[in-house]
Formats: C-alpha cells, structure tokens, sequence
C-alpha cells in the first residue's frame, strides 16, 4: 500500500487496514452460540476470537498504543512528533487538523513518515501504517 492510498482511507477503511497490519485475521461464517447467524469475526495476533476490533481511528487511548509500540530492530526507539494546524500561512483555518511526523533513526533504514487527519487518531494510525508496511 503506497502513501497516497494509506491517506486516501477513511477510518472504517483504515481501522480494517490497521487490524491485519498488527496482525489480526478475518473469519468467515462463525456460527453464534445457537447456531443460527452466521457471523464474521477475528483472531486475534494472540489466537483470541473476537467480534469487536479496536476504533484505532476514532479512540485516542487506541492509537496511543500503535505510537508506544513502535521500536526498530534491537529496540531502537522511534522518535515522533504531533502537531496539530491551526493556521495556513497566517489566516486561521475552518477546520484545524493534525499532522504525525515519525523520524527514522533506524541505523538501518533512514526514512521519515508523515500523515495527517482531522482527528488525532486518524493521524496516528495513517503515520503508524506508513512506519509498519515502509510506505
């Protein structure tokens, strides 16, 4: 997945994009206790069954998590910085929004990843899925 469409997702899209990324695996057709409603679900990285995915783009508490796990190999820690936009060059914008810079000090691969979203949560999971696939 390239820059462009990782920032073209909305965070229904994202939120799908977000769980296989970290892992997470769709079922088809489980069956509800009484047998009768065939419903999808998950598994999740650690072999839990679940229903209910995380709101990564919607739950602040969520896409903190995706930020506090990233390190790159032998536990270099990844540097980032939230910036949230209020003005475009001095007028005040309708909207502000957010923007995630993540800095590459990996000894291996030098690259920066940045993203932005109307909310702060959509900002974390675009920048962090950009880090996760090297987009």
């Amino acid at each position: 997945m390239t820059r462009d469409e990782i920032m073209q997702l909305d965070d229904d899209a994202l939120r799908i994009v977000v769980a296989k990324a970290l892992g997470y695996e769709l079922k088809r057709g489980f069956m509800d206790e009484a047998c009768i409603n065939p419903k999808d679900y998950w598994v999740t990285p650690d072999g839990r069954v679940t229903s209910i995915l995380p709101d990564w783009p919607r739950d602040i508490a969520a896409a903190i998590v995706l930020l506090d796990s990233m390190t790159y190999q032998d536990g270099v820690s990844v540097e980032y910085v939230i910036t949230k936009i209020t003005l475009d060059n001095i007028a005040a914008l309708d909207r502000p929004y957010y923007r995630i810079y993540i800095f590459g000090r990996n000894p291996i691969d030098d690259t920066d990843f940045e993203a932005d979203g109307d909310t702060l949560p959509t900002a974390i999971c675009r920048a962090w899925l950009m880090w996760k696939t090297g987009a």
